[in-house]
């Protein structure tokens, strides 16, 4: 009697994603306290703005200078300054608010504003989402320009239909490889601008204690581009033609792929450019312009968060986007850090993970 062939894995159903984003975007607007004058009439804001323009405001640019009858005068770390550099005698005890009660009458202001100074919250930074912004103004007037892509990312559907499809259908897909290989670790690197899986790869560890899923998906990526440190083990699928290059793709892999989903395309194009300056790299995302070079561009999926020596390799090859489904306990995109949100880095990468209730 023959054996029932294995039951193929189920694909997964209702798939969503959600940006990581950056701590700042997450939360209001941080306050600070400023010094406000209070004029006494409206027709004497424009004095007022010129006899104000010798005093520290440059870090207050994101606010409007008046709100209703106040006008910001500077902020409260910054008065010690103007009490050292102040022409008269200073009596120390005095609090910050006498002091400048005594300044507006010494520099002959009170024919305009008040001497009784005081002390508010305004936002500290510019609002970079429309809510930021709301809450902030309820504080101080400030300075606004909407962010589209900001705010599609931060909203509940990042995507348009038409490409969250697509990255639903290749993270299907890529789950599904995962439990066909019982559950081990896998990733796909893709070419955003032909949808074509350019390279595949998995947890390799028991080969070196390295190669976790995006290390030798890299290497994989590399090996489309004549590069590569390790030898692909099974035979690529199938042989280099029509200007694709399949030196990434395991034969047995794009197999199971294809099982999930008979649409699926495949293929690395062939780079434009034999080498590209470190000023070219820098200058955004020059796959359409010079085709691959490193991971340039390309979208990586990936059954994990990837850890933070995976992190920084994927920093360092320049990836424009990564998709991943489960975070991990020394998870460098969202656990321990959101390393693509870091500043100071020479490149950032937009990261998205499935849902919680995908």
């Amino acid at each position: 009697m023959s054996e029932n062939p294995p039951k193929k894995p189920k694909l997964e159903e209702n798939l969503e994603f959600e940006c990581i984003l950056p701590d700042n975007l997450l939360k209001p607007v941080e306050l600070i306290e400023v010094f406000v004058l209070n004029v006494r009439d409206k027709k004497h804001i424009k004095q007022a703005f010129q006899l104000l323009a010798a005093f520290p405001y440059k870090d207050l640019n994101h606010l409007k200078r008046v709100k209703d009858l106040q006008v910001i005068f500077c902020e409260k770390n910054q008065l010690k300054d103007i009490r050292r550099t102040s022409n008269e005698e200073i009596d120390e005890n005095k609090s910050d608010s006498e002091f400048l009660g005594e300044f507006v009458k010494r520099q002959n202001w009170s024919e305009w504003c008040s001497e009784e100074v005081s002390l508010v919250k305004v936002p500290a930074c510019q609002p970079i989402l429309r809510w930021q912004y709301e809450e902030a103004a309820k504080f101080w007037p400030c300075k606004f320009h909407t962010n589209v892509e900001m705010e599609r990312l931060a909203s509940k559907s990042p995507f348009i239909e038409k490409e969250a499809e697509i990255h639903r259908d290749l993270m299907k897909s890529l789950l599904y490889l995962s439990r066909s290989l019982e559950e081990i670790d896998v990733g796909i690197a893709v070419n955003p601008l032909t949808n074509r899986i350019a390279a595949i790869s998995h947890d390799l560890t028991n080969f070196h204690p390295i190669l976790h899923t995006p290390m030798s998906l890299i290497d994989a990526i590399a090996r489309s581009q004549n590069g590569g440190a390790y030898k692909e083990t099974k035979k690529p699928h199938p042989e280099d033609k029509n200007d694709l290059i399949f030196k990434g793709l395991p034969s047995n892999l794009v197999e199971i792929l294809l099982d999930s989903n008979p649409k699926l395309q495949f293929g690395a194009t062939i780079p434009i450019k034999d080498k590209i300056s470190d000023s070219e790299v820098l200058v955004g995302d020059n796959l359409e312009k010079f085709g691959p070079y490193l991971c340039t561009g390309y979208d990586i999926y990936l059954t994990k968060e990837p850890c933070f020596m995976c992190g920084m390799a994927l920093l360092h090859s320049r990836v424009k986007r990564v998709f991943f489904a489960h975070p991990t306990k020394d998870g460098s995109l969202l656990t321990k850090l959101k390393l693509h949100t870091v500043e100071g880095l020479n490149h950032h990468f937009q990261v998205f993970r499935l849902k919680n209730d995908s």
